[in-house]
């Protein structure tokens, strides 16, 4: 092989080596998930995958690290039924880009997690209802007792001679 030859492969080497991790490069390594949950807001969803655990509360969004796992979605809101499902981490097409490069990227975009991605948007449909029985959830309910009742005080009787009770004003004051 030639000097020149050589250095073509060198050339080419070094071109696949910098545009390795298509998907790393173009939509990098973390990503924005929102959460919502129709017909209604406000509910406390809480996002978990081996080792990971994140809250949310709906409508909201939040900013996560690409992953293999998929995410385990559990949203709870009183007067609702709470609900799990599942958000699925898919294979990110920019990763394909990395045929061009020979494959060389594939390694680096699945090392930094780039390779898979979350859809940008979920939807936890939640029907009006009470959590069954025993079913966990992060609102406990709790029976209030009512507050204890006050024996009404009897009002002194007034003094013989008309003056006011010590400790008290007279009523024309």
């Amino acid at each position: 092989m030639g000097r020149a030859m050589r250095i073509r492969v060198l050339l080419a080497v070094a071109c696949a080596t910098g545009l390795s991790g298509c998907a790393t490069y173009i939509d990098g390594t973390q990503q924005y998930i929102t959460v919502n949950t129709p017909p209604t807001g406000y509910a406390h969803c809480v996002l978990t995958r081996p080792g990971e655990s994140f809250n949310v509360t709906t409508p909201g969004s939040i900013h996560i690290a690409k992953s293999s796992d998929d995410l385990t979605i559990r949203c709870a809101r009183p007067g609702y039924s709470d609900v799990t499902a599942t958000i699925p981490s898919d294979v990110n097409l920019w990763t394909f880009g990395n045929v061009a490069t020979g494959g060389l990227g594939v390694a680096v975009d699945a090392w930094t997690g780039a390779m898979f991605e979350y859809p940008d948007t979920f939807d936890v449909a939640m029907s009006p209802g009470m959590a069954g029985p025993g079913a966990a959830s992060p609102y406990a309910t709790y029976s209030v007792p009512p507050p204890p009742v006050q024996a009404a005080m009897p009002a002194p009787a007034p003094r013989s001679d008309g003056k006011p009770l010590p400790g008290t004003l007279p009523d024309n004051f």
